[in-house]
C-alpha cells in the first residue's frame, strides 16, 4: 500500500484533510482509517464538541451518517512527516485542489498547520479560520493526538 483511500462525498458539509498516512497506523485492514491509533483524540473531540447527534468513533460512520469527508494533503505513506519532500507537498496540494474542485465541500479543515500553510501558500497560519480557497472557508486545527502537549484537551476542543 503506497497511498490511502479517501472518503469523499459530493457537496459534503466538511472535508478534513490530515497531513499524510503513517505506516505505524496502517494495520492489516481492508481500508486505511483516518485518525486512528490509541493516542488520537480526534473522534473524542468531535463527539464532545456536539458536532454529531450520536456517538461516532470512525471515519466511516461520520461519512455514512453525516457525509463528512476525509482526505490527505499528501497521499504517500511515511513513518514521519519530515520524510515528505517539497515535491510530495506540491503534488499533494495539486491533487487536493483537484478533489476540492470536484467534490465542493462547504468547509475545509486541515488537521496540521504545515499542510494548511502549504495549501494556502502562507508562511504562517493561526488555528481557526486560516483563509479561503475559491470561496470555501479553510480552517486549521492542532493535531488531535495526546502526544501534542502544546495544547490541552480543552484548547483542542475549542
Amino acid at each position: 500500500m503506497d497511498s490511502a483511500d479517501d472518503l469523499l462525498a459530493i457537496d459534503c458539509p466538511l472535508l478534513f484533510a490530515d497531513n499524510n498516512p503513517k505506516f505505524q497506523y496502517v494495520r492489516k485492514q481492508e481500508r486505511h482509517q483516518f485518525f486512528t491509533g490509541n493516542l488520537n483524540q480526534f473522534f473524542h473531540l468531535l463527539n464532545e464538541s456536539g458536532t454529531f447527534n450520536e456517538h461516532v468513533q470512525s471515519d466511516q460512520k461520520a461519512f455514512e451518517l453525516y457525509r463528512i469527508s476525509f482526505s490527505y494533503f499528501v497521499q504517500r505513506l511515511t513513518y514521519r512527516e519530515k520524510e515528505l519532500t517539497k515535491q510530495d507537498k506540491e503534488l499533494g496540494k495539486q491533487q487536493l485542489k483537484e478533489k476540492i474542485d470536484i467534490y465542493l465541500p462547504k468547509v475545509i479543515c486541515f488537521v496540521v498547520k504545515m499542510s494548511c500553510q502549504s495549501f494556502l501558500r502562507k508562511k504562517s497560519v493561526n488555528f481557526g479560520l486560516a483563509g479561503d480557497y475559491n470561496g470555501i472557508s479553510v480552517h486549521c486545527l492542532p493535531r488531535p493526538c495526546c502526544k501534542n502537549r502544546m495544547f490541552s484537551y480543552d484548547v483542542k476542543l475549542a
